[in-house]
């Protein structure tokens, strides 16, 4: 079936999501090599220099961890699976939520979540209890 565009994240997540919504199957070899993939693009997006610099400012270690878009998605600016527009910070929150969500669709296949799709839920569920403790929105 061939799942993975090596140039795009959010085309990745697309092709899983379009799979699943249109009941095609996606064989396990599939789903394994598409959910190494993705997890491969986990991490803290921060920018190199910042990583580089010799004494980085320590509010960038509290940045979450999100899978990453690539270049060629950045450039691009994908819309939504449902086609809306989205930039900036939402241009990563969403497409890393839809990879999270692309790793529960191929964890049916491949026996279970990676352990990222479950660590990015917990991060996400944290941050929503904290604002909600200090009185404000998610969103």
């Amino acid at each position: 079936m061939g799942l993975i565009d090596a140039d795009s994240l959010a085309k990745t997540a697309e092709n899983v999501n379009h799979a699943y919504l249109f009941d095609q199957k996606i064989t396990k070899a599939d789903a394994r090599d598409t959910a190494k993939w993705i997890t491969a693009r986990y991490g803290q997006d921060i920018p190199e220099r910042i990583r580089n610099a010799a004494k980085p400012n320590p509010r960038w270690a509290t940045i979450p961890k999100s899978f990453s878009l690539t270049d060629a998605d950045r450039r691009a600016k994908p819309k939504t699976f449902t086609g809306e527009p989205i930039a900036n910070a939402s241009l990563r929150t969403v497409h890393s939520r839809e990879a999270t969500r692309a790793l529960f669709i191929l964890g049916k296949v491949t026996g279970g979540p990676a352990p990222e799709a479950l660590e990015l839920c917990a991060t996400v569920r944290d941050t929503a209890s904290r604002l909600k403790a200090k009185g404000q929105a998610l969103f």
